[in-house]
């Protein structure tokens, strides 16, 4: 009974990721004529970042940050669900300071893509 649940849950994961390529490919037909050519450079430069950042950003760290939060906290261990905490907030603080200052450049990264 468990595969079979876990062959369901493949099979949806499968049709949901052919229907969002699908949506992403109709998108950029239109994307395409309101922006045009130019548009269509810069998005084709800043895409690549921005896919980079979002899958890091939605990999699970925030689950696996509150599951580690949680387990402390279930065994009452409170001083270590707060270091916990305090790790995972210096780590996105110093993680979203350099995000920044990688995207401040993206003028200089577009000017060389286009070239």
């Amino acid at each position: 009974m468990s595969n079979n649940k876990f062959l369901k849950g493949a099979a949806v994961l499968g049709i949901a990721g052919v229907i969002v390529k699908i949506i992403g490919a109709v998108f950029r037909i239109p994307l395409t004529n309101w922006i045009g050519q130019d548009g269509m450079s810069y998005y084709g430069c800043a895409y690549p970042i921005y896919s980079l950042f979002l899958t890091v950003s939605t990999a699970g760290i925030p689950v696996a940050i509150s599951k580690m939060v949680s387990e402390r906290i279930t065994v009452r261990n409170y001083g270590g669900a707060h270091k916990v905490f305090k790790v995972s907030r210096t780590s996105r603080r110093i993680g979203s300071r350099l995000i920044f200052n990688l995207l401040s450049g993206r003028g200089f990264y577009c000017r060389n893509c286009t070239e």
